[in-house]
């Protein structure tokens, strides 16, 4: 696995894009000319994207060993996937995976190889056969009972001689030292629960799976009922490190889960690692340590990740007082990490310099525009930086993801009216080729979902024109060309002529969170769509899944009813002499008859 990684991040359908500004119009920029060439030309010249021709150059023998070397690489890709598929059957057999057992090798693993296995096949991107369907719920099940079975509260303190918080109890170590499948530590756990949370990326086969693991790994550190918080002085994951609290994040987020008390001790233990690092660094001579002896230390990309993991569950002060908390805290840390290398003679001192590289600031960005924690000082000075970063990259003609500059165009689009002191020194030129990429990359081809064309379809029985997949990934987008109430007066033609312009927006499972007690939350990306909408003059009408999923598909009036009221199309619509549907506004929290 680790050396034949997966060349596609999770969840993506292609490996990461990227591209740099034309060397003349870099050049031009440094200058300060203003390069006489169209607009069109250098917008088709923006984006270098690799491609295997451009290492073979011109000539047909290095042709022929890059296609050589390609039938290389897919022939050692299949003998790869076939070891993976014969490891996953030989550690889960079928018959005894259908006993609701785990499977006896399983069984006698440590704690470190069951997670090391899932490890591999999530670092490799072996997630599509059956087989390793089968392995990886086996793993999640055999973890679950062992995390279960596994001390806990007061049997754990009895068994540890009454240290109940000590780091036997929360690695679950029993007394019997010869018990090596009873034995592990929280990087075994962290390190499943990342793996299991990339693989149901692209299998969603294995949703469940993380589900079952999540909630072993709450009722372990957590509790349930009477034995949650079974001690109010402990901390559940004192003594976890910084990595194993990111992974651990990582996989919540990855798989959507908002387990919001299994979120809250997360972030909460975070917010404690950054005050005792304060601490560590108010002390002189640097002798101060945690009462365990241990000096725990969030690295600059960590905390860039726990922050990203925030905004794309946006966990917000509504979620818990802690999430706001830790929001602010990460760019003041930051920051202070920069003016201590200024202070200790590095005058050029930067984000870059104390490890946030540029995948690291596009998501620094992101996600404070995200949870509009932006306004803050320590924010503002953060984001300056950051976008003077990117931008004297873009200077020097150097590469960057596509995915970073589309990051940082949704943060700037806001900034420019909300903060716009923040983004005031940002080159006319940088902000442009932004601008550019979002452009091209909203533009490309797209394909309607089921539900989506079933939309889309409804509208047609109601007579409501529309557009299908408008520009910025509008689902259905709804043109009013005169003042009217009603939108079924809708009419196709010139937006500029438009008094109205409607979003309508059919938001599927993967565009809320999932495990919630309550009504399902939107994701982060998907609340700051609706913002950059609103901010480009449309009214945004939202349709979820979990509203439109429960009429069925053959009861086309009642889907009608519904949009009628949604959207506000007509007064009233007549399917019959006898049956006619009269608007009401919808009524929030409403129980239907399909409920």
């Amino acid at each position: 696995a680790s050396t034949r990684p997966r060349n596609v991040p999770p969840g993506w359908e292609l490996p990461p894009r990227v591209g740099r500004v034309p060397a003349a119009a870099a050049a031009a920029d440094a200058s300060g000319e203003v390069s006489d060439g169209s607009s069109s030309k250098l917008a088709e010249d923006v984006v270098i994207f690799e491609r295997w021709d451009e290492v073979a150059g011109e000539s047909s023998s290095s042709a022929r060993v890059v296609e050589h070397f390609r039938n290389d690489e897919s022939k050692s890709d299949r003998i790869m996937d076939d070891l993976f598929d014969a490891v996953a059957n030989t550690l889960c057999w079928e018959q005894e995976y259908a006993t609701n057992k785990s499977p006896s090798l399983l069984r006698e693993c440590p704690w470190k190889d069951i997670s090391t296995i899932a490890w591999s096949f999530a670092t490799r991107g072996h997630f599509g056969s059956e087989s390793t369907e089968y392995l990886i719920a086996a793993a999640v099940k055999e973890a679950s009972r062992r995390l279960d079975a596994a001390p806990r509260g007061a049997a754990a303190a009895r068994n540890n001689g009454g240290r109940g918080n000590s780091r036997g109890s929360q690695s679950g170590r029993p007394n019997n030292r010869n018990d090596r499948t009873s034995r592990f530590i929280p990087r075994d756990v962290s390190q499943l629960a990342w793996s299991v949370g990339v693989l149901q990326c692209d299998n969603y086969r294995l949703g469940d799976s993380l589900v079952e693991l999540v909630g072993a790994i709450s009722r372990r550190w957590i509790g349930l009922g009477v034995d949650k918080h079974w001690d109010a002085a402990q901390r559940p994951f004192e003594n976890w490190q910084t990595a194993d609290l990111v992974q651990l994040a990582v996989a919540l987020s990855h798989g959507r889960i908002d387990d919001v008390g299994l979120l809250s001790e997360i972030y909460h233990e975070a917010f404690h690692i950054i005050l005792m690092g304060d601490k560590a660094e108010n002390v002189k001579g640097g002798s101060f340590r945690q009462n365990n002896g241990r000096h725990r230390r969030w690295q600059s990309w960590e905390l860039s990740i726990m922050l990203w993991v925030q905004a794309n569950l946006y966990l917000t002060s509504k979620q818990g007082s802690v999430f706001g908390v830790f929001s602010e805290a990460v760019p003041r840390t930051l920051l202070r990490r920069v003016q201590r290398q200024i202070d200790n003679g590095n005058e050029i001192a930067s984000v870059d310099s104390i490890g946030i590289g540029a995948q690291e600031q596009a998501n620094l960005a992101w996600s404070l525009t995200v949870l509009q924690e932006h306004f803050s000082e320590e924010s503002k000075d953060l984001l300056r930086s950051i976008f003077r970063s990117a931008s004297s990259s873009y200077r020097s003609g150097s590469f960057i993801r596509l995915e970073n500059a589309h990051q940082l165009w949704q943060s700037y689009f806001l900034l420019e009216e909300e903060c716009p002191d923040v983004v005031a020194d940002v080159n006319k030129s940088f902000r442009d080729y932004l601008e550019r990429t979002w452009n091209a990359e909203k533009s490309r081809q797209k394909i309607s979902s089921a539900r989506h064309r079933s939309l889309s379809q409804t509208l047609d029985l109601m007579g409501v024109a529309h557009y299908n997949e408008h520009h910025e990934d509008i689902d259905v987008a709804i043109i009013l060309k005169t003042e009217s109430s009603w939108t079924h007066t809708a009419e196709r033609g010139d937006h500029e002529e438009s008094h109205h312009k409607v979003a309508v927006e059919f938001d599927g499972p993967k565009h809320f969170t999932r495990m919630s007690n309550e009504k399902p939350r939107a994701l982060g990306h998907t609340v700051l769509k609706y913002r950059i909408l609103k901010k480009q003059g449309w009214a945004v009408v939202r349709v979820p899944y979990y509203e439109f999923d429960k009429i069925p598909f053959w009861a086309s009036m009642e889907r009608q009813r519904y949009l009628q009221r949604l959207l506000k199309t007509h007064d009233d619509i007549r399917f019959s002499e006898v049956d006619r549907s009269e608007y009401t506004p919808l009524v929030p929290s409403r129980q239907t008859r399909f409920d």
